[in-house]
């Protein structure tokens, strides 16, 4: 077995994880996140097992976002929303009322495209800034948070039927629960999440870029209208709309009567624009002028590394550089991948998504597998592989690092050298070999 060949996927841009990347412009507003332009495959590809094709989710487009933008931490909430109420006189109309009493803390529901748009030109107003509905082009990217799989917390293991699903760990969505108190005639998640109903925002952990409720809870609106198919569409972060509007509106994310299959990012619906439901709701965006917005950084975004032993690399990132598993999946990959690296058919991909506890540090992925050996993928859009970067990791403690490692059983260097070069940075660094091969330069800086 070949211990490391090549990274699969290299990305340089953004860092997951932007979760320090927050700001609010008053005391009413939102608070919101930061997410860094990047590029990104949206949609589903035709032959997944979950793909509806009939709303135009795949085959799948490729999406550059080409500039940062920040989006609100969660979804408008019943205070905010009545705050807005309160100064302009706007009225929804009432005979849609939430499934239970919500409290200043819920997400606000049974608004309709223009009370969300109306919102969002209100916020505008008040703060001086581009506040807006999200396209949902970037509705998608945030959503995924820089993940591959169908959900950003896994990928086989919430999937609609299963005997226990991880969903309701991290989404709201129509459980066991709601299902005894709001009977429907679509499946339901087999667990429960804690709420037979709408759940106050933030109640779910957030995903790898800091935003909560993504899936779930309430579903939102975007500004995009709703077409069938991506065939036309912008390949950037431009909402796709036309002239004298559109009588269906693109909503996203699932909500808390949502079947399991239609609580994922990828999942689209067309939406009347004046529907008002008791599990519709939505989230706000706001442009980053061009000192707001995080200057394009040449760093390394995402690796992932080969291994011939998943749970000796997982031990070296988690226990040596504080990383956490966001995602696993034993199962990963399907039969065009497995024929690509080399691997016969019965062979199984063992994939991990590990996150940083620093957000500058790199997302790292691991991938073993089981009864085959891996051959050298092509170049990916001209890419370079592991060979050819070293991972670059700073430290507050080498010293405290470096003993971690030793009693992993991981070889350690000779000598720790003292940084001073001509760049100003001081400190020191060595560098270390994973358990598959790759060098990673480890840092401690001084203070300046």
């Amino acid at each position: 077995m070949m211990r490391l060949l090549a990274v699969l996927i290299l990305v340089y841009g953004q860092t997951e994880a932007r979760a320090a990347e927050r700001f609010q412009d008053c005391d009413f507003c939102p608070q919101m996140v930061v997410v860094r332009a990047d590029s990104y495959q949206m949609g589903t590809p035709l032959g997944a097992y979950e793909v509806d094709a009939a709303s135009g989710e795949g085959p799948p487009i490729r999406i550059t976002i080409g500039r940062a933008f920040a989006l609100s931490r969660a979804e408008v909430t019943v205070a905010q929303f009545q705050r807005f109420t309160a100064a302009t006189g706007h009225r929804r109309n009432e005979r849609c009322a939430p499934a239970s009493p919500p409290s200043a803390g819920h997400p606000v529901s049974c608004v309709n495209f223009a009370d969300a748009l109306a919102y969002s030109q209100w916020l505008a107003s008040e703060t001086g800034q581009s506040y807006r509905l999200p396209s949902e082009s970037e509705w998608e990217f945030a959503a995924r948070a820089g993940t591959p799989w169908p959900r950003p917390w896994g990928a086989n293991n919430s999937f609609e039927g299963v005997s226990i699903s991880l969903t309701c760990d991290h989404a709201n969505v129509y459980d066991i629960a709601a299902q005894a108190i709001y009977p429907r005639s679509w499946p339901y998640a087999r667990c429960d999440d804690g709420f037979a109903a709408i759940a106050p925002v933030a109640s779910f952990p957030a995903n790898d870029y800091g935003l909560h409720d993504m899936v779930g809870n309430v579903r939102e609106w975007t500004a995009d209208c709703f077409t069938a198919s991506y065939w036309g569409r912008p390949p950037d972060e431009r909402a796709w709309t036309w002239g004298g509007g559109c009588e269906q509106r693109v909503v996203r994310g699932g909500g808390w009567l949502s079947r399991p299959t239609d609580a994922r990012p990828a999942r689209r619906h067309g939406v009347p624009a004046t529907a008002r439901n008791p599990d519709l709701g939505f989230r706000v965006a706001r442009e980053l002028s061009d000192a707001e917005s995080p200057a394009p950084k040449a760093t390394l975004r995402r690796i992932t590394l080969f291994t011939a032993d998943v749970e000796a690399a997982k031990a070296f990132w988690s226990q040596g550089f504080g990383y956490r598993v966001s995602a696993e999946d034993p199962n990963f990959g399907n039969a065009g991948q497995l024929q690509r690296l080399g691997l016969p058919p019965d062979a199984r991909l063992h994939f991990v998504m590990l996150a940083p506890a620093n957000p500058a540090e790199p997302l790292i992925g691991l991938l073993g597998t089981r009864g085959g050996e891996f051959q050298a993928p092509p170049r990916v859009n001209d890419r370079p592989w592991a060979g050819q970067a070293l991972v670059v990791l700073k430290v507050a403690d080498l010293e405290l690092t470096l003993a971690k490692l030793a009693d992993l059983g991981v070889p350690l260097p000779n000598e720790v050298e003292p940084l001073d070069g001509p760049t100003g940075i001081r400190g020191y660094g060595t560098t270390v070999i994973t358990p598959d091969g790759t060098s990673v330069i480890v840092q401690q800086l001084n203070d300046p």
